[in-house]
């Protein structure tokens, strides 16, 4: 795994020595060397931002905006965009524009502009309007929980939105739940919840007796099915393996059912991940 993509599934900010632990320190150096990531305060670090983002916009007289400018911002994205989002004046015409460019045409005011990126409020509710609905709530509630916005800005923006995508924007903010723990939890609660799936909780405590047990990410207390979203950076250490299985063994031994779910997973198959859920909730409690 790559620095960058390491950073990412950490949250947009990780410690030097778990960066290092995780991808081995001969990575660490080239990645700091060609400025892919950067030190944010001592022994923190973030990933850098590609000055060819910034490139992309000039030549094209536009800003960086939706998931392009939210991994910009680290807010709410774990791995690099396919594509770069450049939004452009509604009124303009580009020709010859490069195919790994995503062109929005939609105005952008001086406040909702922050050099050659969308601000991360603007950006926010791009991503609610315009992205599939995992990554708009997973920008939404990793933004919200980093105080990057504040929930009650990203509403009053969205209730005013009017057009394509504004339905589908008020949608997802209606998902908005202040407990999750994003963004990888966020994007599979988004998935499950635009199959019609609305049974699961976040950060759902289990307890035995007056003892806590485990929080697991997504739970349904009625049936007893827990999702966990696995990303490599709490499962790369053999201790935190051993606890992680002792941990889940107890749940299992207790009649839950526990269903784990890797970034690949949330990333490219939704339609499995809907599938496999809906099945396990069919089961009787209890069963194996």
């Amino acid at each position: 795994m790559d620095a960058r993509t390491a950073v990412r599934l950490a949250g947009g900010i990780v410690r030097g020595t778990e960066l290092i632990a995780q991808i081995g320190r001969a990575e660490f150096n080239r990645a700091l060397g060609e400025h892919e990531i950067k030190r944010q305060s001592r022994g923190v670090y973030v990933a850098a931002t590609p000055i060819t983002e910034q490139l992309k916009a000039s030549e094209l007289r536009g800003t960086v905006s939706h998931l392009t400018a939210a991994w910009h911002w680290n807010i709410g994205i774990t791995t690099r965009p396919m594509r770069w989002d450049v939004t452009v004046p509604s009124n303009s015409h580009r020709k010859n524009v490069p195919d790994d460019v995503a062109l929005w045409y939609r105005e952008i005011s001086d406040e909702d502009r922050d050099g050659h990126y969308t601000t991360p409020l603007r950006t926010v509710v791009d991503c609610l309007r315009d992205t599939p609905e995992p990554h708009g709530l997973a920008v939404l509630e990793h933004a919200v929980a980093l105080g990057a916005v504040g929930i009650d800005e990203v509403a009053a923006r969205v209730k005013a939105l009017r057009g394509p995508g504004s339905a589908k924007a008020r949608r997802v903010l209606s998902w908005y739940d202040a407990r999750a723990s994003p963004p990888l939890e966020s994007a599979l609660r988004a998935i499950l919840l635009t199959a019609g799936i609305t049974c699961f909780e976040p950060q759902l405590i289990i307890r035995d007796g007056d003892r806590q047990l485990a929080k697991v990410d997504l739970g349904d207390p009625r049936t007893g099915v827990l999702l966990e979203a696995d990303s490599f950076r709490w499962h790369g250490a053999q201790v935190q393996l051993a606890k992680d299985a002792e941990r889940y063994d107890e749940l299992v031994a207790r009649g839950y059912r526990v269903l784990r779910f890797a970034f690949d997973h949330v990333a490219t198959r939704d339609g499995w991940i809907v599938e496999v859920v809906r099945r396990t909730l069919t089961l009787p409690r209890g069963t194996a």
